[in-house]
């Protein structure tokens, strides 16, 4: 079974990159290039679509670990604390209590207010951020990639907060968070929502108008740089489909699709987002559309070992 392609390394600009000859989701060799320009591709047998060729890991972990990164997040502190109740009372919705493996947690201010109720530990790769998360909130966070880290024990509960957009591969990821969970246990998913819904057309228009930062962008999306014009670095460009089709294939069962409520704003600018938030979720609720800008998906372990699932998925691929 195919887990990741074995990329290329080239360099643009004195940033080491790598290319992808194969789709990290399903195997699939059929790339198309829907963006040159961008960089921007499309697996034409599952429709994931992702940067490629795109920087390498180690150029990403070096992006996030730049003192500073995480000044913004620290000055709005208050309005992510309302951010994180929103998805805290999602998940509360499936699992209310046990142990919690926060997976790319960031600055940890999830866990600050997850350990109220759970038992936590979370990971992160930037420096930087581990810091913040013991220097701020007393937490003990452990660095590395999830799929280089071993624990003593297995977690009722893994979450993954906008991380799977930034991961080289998504399916080696979302696999080693099935391994570290116990049987019944959850996977907690949100991922942006960026090719489908009206922002996604809005963002396409301007580009065809070639308004501002949208021009040349074909499809909306942008060419990583790296710099500082550059707040996030995503690698893949998830749609409802897709994330299904990921989840499936780590040995997991979708139980709950639905909107993530992603927004971080106070004031008027609030009860804004929390407007368009549950107008959205009535459209999504009525016509079982997921057009909001991010998606949250709750997946549920079996009982199958993660191992036996892999030979399973080697034997129909292979």
């Amino acid at each position: 079974m195919v887990t990741a392609a074995n990329p290329s390394a080239t360099s643009d600009g004195g940033i080491e990159l790598e290319t992808l000859s194969q789709c990290s989701i399903c195997g699939g060799n059929a790339i198309a290039t829907m963006d040159p320009a961008n960089r921007i591709c499309r697996c034409e047998e599952c429709g994931y679509v992702f940067d490629n060729p795109r920087p390498t890991q180690r150029e990403i972990v070096a992006f996030y670990s730049q003192r500073g990164k995480y000044d913004s997040w620290l000055e709005e502190e208050q309005s992510r604390n309302l951010l994180w109740r929103r998805r805290l009372k999602i998940l509360k919705r499936f699992r209310g209590s046990g142990s919690l493996l926060d997976v790319g947690t960031g600055t940890g201010q999830f866990l600050a207010l997850a350990k109220n109720c759970f038992t936590v530990k979370g990971t992160e790769v930037s420096e930087s951020a581990v810091r913040i998360a013991s220097e701020r909130y007393g937490l003990d966070v452990t660095q590395g990639p999830i799929e280089e880290l071993q624990f003593e024990s297995r977690f009722d509960v893994v979450t993954l907060f906008h991380v799977l957009e930034h991961v080289p591969d998504p399916l080696a990821t979302v696999r080693r968070c099935r391994q570290l969970l116990n049987p019944g246990g959850l996977l907690v998913i949100a991922v942006p929502n960026d090719l489908v819904g009206p922002r996604s057309v809005a963002k396409r228009l301007l580009a065809l108008a070639r308004v501002g930062r949208f021009k040349g962008r074909r499809y909306g999306l942008g060419r990583i740089r790296l710099n500082e014009s550059q707040d996030e670095v995503h690698l893949s460009h998830f749609t409802p489909p897709v994330l299904r089709i990921l989840i499936r294939r780590s040995g997991l069962n979708t139980i709950h699709e639905g909107l993530d409520p992603y927004f971080v704003a106070k004031g008027i600018r609030r009860i804004a987002h929390e407007a368009i938030f549950t107008l959205y979720s009535l459209i999504r609720k009525t016509t079982a559309l997921n057009i909001y800008d991010a998606m949250l998906f709750v997946a549920k372990a079996d009982g199958a070992t993660s191992d036996a699932l892999q030979g399973a998925d080697s034997r129909r691929t292979g």
